[in-house]
């Protein structure tokens, strides 16, 4: 795997993107591009995702076979892989992380992280490969104060009281456990990371809003299936399933485990020219 890393850019899904349109059928090399600062990072439906230094930035571009169900996959791949890798590395126990469907990590339910998923092809040759770019955004040791308007309030790993955390070092234990996921494919959830997602799963039992064919309804969430679609149960009993969309609480979120009284510690800069 190939890496290769910014102190600025644009989008890192962009570049990702741009490297994988070089591959061909007989090399086409995962590749990931990360970035200290970003300018035009971007979250779903075009949001603006707020990336200042002290976070980690990355997105993985990866050769996808050619089947519609990867993008749903992804994005719980990822934030599993998030999960893990902040848990291991950055002192912040696993029953505080949630997974909010389809793309967020959640710290004692507000936002920590979150992943923008991607398909594109390299061309319309007969060599073209399909590309499946994963980005990334984590805030680490940015105060919440600086990440900008997000539709859950934000925090950091710092300002959750996690111990000292470097962005490179999270960004590949990060990478390290998504490609061991992907390696299994995109298809469906494996038995035992359908059961990790759906224990972390964020407003399981809770109701919330949700937006299938953009018609605003509301349900109580159930879980998410082995093919990656989040089951709710509406007011009269029905099943929905959902393979697309969002959802948004409509009572606080319960987080799995109450907050740790710990002051936040204060974390050495991965890279001391993008101190502010």
């Amino acid at each position: 795997m190939r890496w290769v890393h910014h102190h600025t850019i644009g989008s890192t899904n962009d570049a990702a993107a741009a490297e994988a349109a070089q591959w061909t059928r007989d090399h086409a090399e995962p590749v990931v591009v990360s970035a200290d600062i970003q300018t035009l990072g971007r979250g779903r439906r075009g949001r603006a995702w707020a990336s200042p230094p002290g976070g980690a930035y990355f997105s993985l571009a990866w050769p996808a076979a050619d089947e519609p169900r990867g993008p749903n996959i992804a994005p719980l791949l990822a934030g599993l892989a998030l999960r893990e890798a902040v848990a291991d590395s950055a002192g912040i126990t696993p029953d505080r992380l949630q997974l909010k469907w389809p793309n967020d990590v959640l710290c004692d339910g507000r936002k920590l992280a979150g992943v923008l998923c991607e398909s594109t092809f390299n061309g319309g040759a007969a060599s073209a490969v399909r590309a499946l770019v994963i980005g990334v955004g984590i805030n680490v040791a940015t105060p919440a104060q600086a990440l900008g308007p997000c539709r859950l309030p934000a925090t950091s790993i710092l300002e959750a009281g996690g111990t000292h955390a470097d962005p490179a070092e999270i960004a590949r234990r990060c990478v390290d456990a998504l490609a061991a996921r992907l390696a299994h494919g995109t298809a469906r959830l494996t038995p035992d990371d359908h059961t990790t997602l759906n224990a972390a799963l964020a407003f399981r039992g809770q109701p919330v809003a949700f937006d299938p064919a953009n018609q605003r309804r509301q349900g109580d969430v159930i879980d998410v299936d082995p093919l990656g679609k989040l089951r709710l149960r509406t007011h009269d009993g029905t099943i929905q399933p959902l393979d697309s969309g969002e959802v948004d609480a409509l009572a606080p979120l319960a987080p799995l485990n109450a907050p740790t009284s710990k002051p936040p510690q204060t974390l050495a800069p991965a890279n001391p020219e993008a101190t502010p």
